[in-house]
């Protein structure tokens, strides 16, 4: 029995030292682990020291700089400043760190207060101003080109630059261009005039008063010389008028209608051009400011001006209807036979109406027109001919059913049309939405 009981012993000696390896091997692990936390919580404890040595240091500081800046309020500011001083010094602290805190506190304490708001300038306020006077008070108006020597070559800004520091205004010079060798254009509003020409003579710059940009002379390339005179007059006239579209390109939209008669006035460009400058300065403008823009269109309708220049774009058609023309009485300063649905006064807006529709009749127009009674106040309805024309303004804040109940009331035939402002109410078939 002893001797099977050893032999059994003896086959469980690998299987007992592999168990004590693992054990020894945990054991190791757990010593480990436990060293590591020792370490983490020795380096905490020193870091706390520290933290609160250096809390120390700075509390101490901080009451020396209180004290040092009671001191300061004292009679004896002085002394006690300069005893606080080598106080801060003294202390466990960098040397830098205690006068940096000093700096600070003096700094604070003798910072000047924050300037009051600058006052408007008195250029600003005379250009607010400008917006509150009559047209009468307002003086003389328009534009004129101004024509000063140059010497050599020169560019804009370098132009703009000399005026700056010669106390030319530049936000009253418009444009400035070179229309021919050794002559600078400068366009500006003609009540600024006097100013400009006194501040050139001051520079005894050359003033030139007899200058004609269409002059054929101005050409000085050489490879037109062997042009005819009438040929050159017609391309001095392109290049004269290539620059004074260019010039309307980028000026303000609200400048361009007066600086484009300007030109016009001087044979620089024609009314057809005026007009394609102007609707492009208003497709500007509604980039940029559609609410304006959109308020100018309709007023400018109301024009002679205005009311010309639309027609003057549909002389062959015959029968011309215009949705929200704000129109609430009279009719429009044009030949063309009219018919009106008025819109309705806005209170408080000086007179101004909103919605209204009117209709343009051709002189050369072959078809009788007459008015129908008007069967609701948002639609103007004729009868052209044989047809009958139903022309509908709806205003935005007008319900659906609203809508569906006026044109339910519109008389239809085969010999109907309808058109006019519906204001995206036919969402459902083309996706338009307000």
């Amino acid at each position: 029995m002893d001797v099977q009981h050893q032999q059994l012993d003896l086959q469980q000696l690998p299987q007992l030292f592999l168990q004590l390896q693992q054990q020894l091997q945990g054991l190791q692990q757990q010593v480990q682990q436990h060293s590591n936390i020792l370490s983490r919580l020795d380096a905490l404890e020193e870091e706390n020291n520290s933290l609160k040595k250096d809390n120390r240091a700075k509390d101490l500081v901080i009451a020396q700089l209180q004290g040092h800046v009671k001191s300061r309020d004292g009679n004896n500011s002085s002394a006690t400043g300069g005893s606080q001083d080598s106080q801060i010094k003294a202390s466990n602290n960098p040397a830098t760190t205690q006068s940096s805190y000093i700096g600070a506190a003096n700094k604070g304490k003798n910072a000047t207060p924050p300037a009051s708001k600058p006052v408007q300038s008195q250029k600003r306020l005379l250009a607010l101003g400008r917006t509150f006077k009559t047209l009468d008070s307002k003086g003389p108006q328009g534009f004129e080109y101004i024509y000063i020597g140059r010497s050599g070559k020169i560019a804009r800004t370098e132009v703009r630059s000399k005026f700056r520091k010669a106390g030319v205004d530049n936000g009253r010079i418009l444009d400035i261009c070179f229309p021919a060798s050794g002559v600078i254009g400068v366009l500006m509003h003609i009540q600024y005039v006097p100013i400009f020409c006194d501040l050139m003579a001051k520079l005894e710059a050359d003033v030139i008063k007899d200058f004609d940009p269409l002059d054929p002379a101005n050409i000085a390339d050489p490879k037109y010389d062997c042009l005819s005179s009438t040929d050159r007059e017609d391309l001095i006239q392109e290049f004269v008028e290539a620059r004074a579209i260019q010039t309307l390109s980028f000026l303000r939209p609200l400048n361009v209608s007066s600086v484009g008669k300007y030109f016009e006035s001087l044979g620089w460009i024609n009314a057809e051009i005026l007009a394609e400058s102007v609707a492009d300065a208003m497709k500007r403008l509604a980039k940029a400011e559609p609410k304006k823009a959109a308020f100018l269109s309709r007023r400018r309708i109301a024009t002679s001006d205005g009311i010309h220049d639309v027609l003057s774009h549909v002389l062959d058609t015959h029968v011309l209807l215009v949705t929200e023309t704000w129109l609430t009485s009279g009719s429009f300063p044009t030949n063309w036979c009219q018919f009106h649905l008025y819109g309705t006064k806005v209170p408080g807006a000086f007179n101004r109406g909103s919605g209204g529709v009117s209709a343009f009749v051709s002189p050369s127009c072959p078809f009788s027109v007459s008015q129908l009674p008007s069967y609701n106040p948002h639609t103007l309805s004729l009868k052209v001919g044989t047809l009958t024309v139903h022309c509908v303004y709806f205003p935005p804040p007008l319900s659906t059913d609203k809508v569906l109940s006026v044109l339910n009331s519109l008389p239809m035939t085969r010999d109907t049309i309808l058109c006019g402002d519906f204001n995206a109410r036919f969402g459902p078939l083309t996706g338009d939405a307000i």
